[in-house]
């Protein structure tokens, strides 16, 4: 299975452990996030149409190009499998930023890999209570924020037709509510071991269908406790693609 995301910072975050994941489960699975931090699917339209050079290429998780590449150049590397798109953190609960920028990222997609799958990948919000989700809402808090991604995401799958939303956003907010102890590191990115951990387990079980209630990888860039990491297999385990 190939796996490319066309993102930033928050599919670095999704992918660092997907490919090891997998590979504990037995299954190959190849990743590229073309990645620039904090990019807008406005921007990603933008490069595609310049075809700007401008992209991080993060190859499955943890390997890296110093040179940047193009759109083109990543989509063309392979015949991937599946497609994950997203708008940038802070402008994913506004439903009009995606617009109509992720129709334009989609059509070229779908010109370039046209038997691709193509998922849309659901932010999160902010840590709660810090002070980031207040600025970036306009004095608003987590919950309203996560409301709003909800809204906006099932709207551009609606819009868009995509295979099914990655929840992501509800997974981050399941750790919070089942009492996981770092979930990010700076308020806004996932912690380095369990929420990354979280995440990629999430990944692999929508895409593959497989349980990974039972996973055993564990070799985690940050010490996560054997509590933690039950909690966050069980999270990911029990969402289903929206």
């Amino acid at each position: 299975m190939r796996v490319l995301s066309i993102e930033n910072s928050f599919s670095d975050d999704a992918q660092r452990y997907l490919r090891l994941i997998a590979k504990d489960e037995g299954i190959e699975i190849e990743t590229l996030n073309l990645c620039i931090g904090g990019c807008s699917l406005k921007r990603h339209a933008e490069n595609i149409k310049v075809g700007k050079r401008e992209y991080l290429f993060h190859y499955n998780g943890d390997m890296y190009r110093e040179d940047l590449v193009t759109i083109e150049e990543g989509i063309s590397m392979r015949e991937w499998d599946i497609v994950t798109l997203q708008q940038v953190s802070q402008d994913s609960f506004i439903e009009e930023s995606f617009y109509p920028y992720i129709h334009e990222v989609v059509d070229y997609v779908r010109e370039k890999l046209p038997m691709a799958k193509i998922y849309v990948h659901m932010t999160w919000a902010y840590e709660h209570g810090c002070p980031r989700v207040y600025e970036v809402t306009g004095g608003h808090d987590a919950e309203y924020m996560l409301d709003g991604i909800r809204r906006a995401y099932l709207r551009a799958k609606r819009e868009i037709g995509a295979d099914g939303i990655i929840p992501s956003g509800e997974l981050m907010e399941l750790l919070y509510q089942n009492g996981a102890s770092k979930i990010y590191r700076d308020t806004f990115h996932a912690s380095l071991g369990l929420a990354r951990y979280a995440l990629g387990l999430l990944w692999f079980k929508l895409f593959t269908g497989k349980s990974v209630i039972n996973n055993g990888f564990d070799d985690l860039d940050e010490p996560v406790s054997q509590g933690d990491l039950e909690i966050a297999r069980r999270c990911a385990d029990s969402l289903e693609l929206i």
